[in-house]
């Protein structure tokens, strides 16, 4: 069944109260939270596989800095471009208004040779208001192909990495991640899927939405003949 396609897909929702904050992202809250109360700039830059929760985490921050009185702005890897022409940029000014960017990498990638200008100010805003920028993506700051004005400010910044969750964790991870998609597992469904399926957040992820298709198609409940055609 594994090779069937998903024309029904779940609908995730990204909220903060949906995501585990498991040992593999509780150092990068951490170290977040710790570089946002500083007194000085700092840059952030949080890697992460594909389907790691990238988005969830960025989520997460942003309401963890709410409640810290921070006024963050999270704004879209594909939208940031626009973000820095638009002006918006020059009204930069406190320690307060910190930034997460999520999937940098379309940003980045996108950038020809010599049209740094507008991110090189946007940092020096920061810079100057003391403020802090995260950027989430699924590559390293290595391995951008960015010029010297864009990768100098990047290379100082403090790089963290998502890891996978630790084996004790795994049966509320799964819980959360089908709970996203709408599927209240028991106990015995759990431990079914994490005897299988292992630790990789994309590896789950992919099973559970072949569960949620299978359910949908089928018209059925998620009952262990459906969880075992899902393998």
């Amino acid at each position: 069944m594994g090779q069937l396609g998903l024309k029904i897909p779940a609908r995730i929702s990204y909220k903060a109260d949906n995501f585990i904050r498991h040992s593999g992202v509780r150092t990068i809250i951490n170290q977040v939270l710790s570089l946002a109360n500083s007194e000085a700039f700092n840059l952030c830059w949080i890697e992460g596989e594909r389907r790691s929760g990238k988005t969830h985490l960025s989520i997460t921050l942003t309401d963890l800095l709410i409640n810290y009185k921070f006024q963050p702005r999270c704004i879209e890897g594909a939208e940031f471009k626009d973000f820095l022409e638009s002006g918006q940029v020059e009204q930069i000014s406190a320690r307060t208004m910190p930034f997460i960017i999520d999937s940098a990498e379309e940003y980045f990638n996108s950038l020809t040779t010599g049209n740094s200008g507008a991110f090189v100010n946007f940092i020096e805003k920061l810079r100057v208001a003391g403020s802090l920028v995260i950027f989430l993506s699924r590559t390293s700051v290595q391995s951008l192909a960015c010029d010297e004005h864009i990768m100098s400010r990047l290379r100082p910044g403090q790089g963290l990495k998502i890891n996978m969750p630790a084996d004790e964790e795994l049966p509320e991870v799964i819980a959360a991640m089908a709970k996203q998609r709408g599927m209240v597992l028991s106990e015995r469904k759990i431990e079914f899927i994490r005897r299988r399926i292992g630790r990789s957040i994309e590896a789950i992820e992919r099973y559970l939405d072949r569960v949620y298709h299978l359910s949908s198609v089928l018209g059925r409940g998620v009952r262990f003949p459906i969880l075992g055609d899902a393998l």
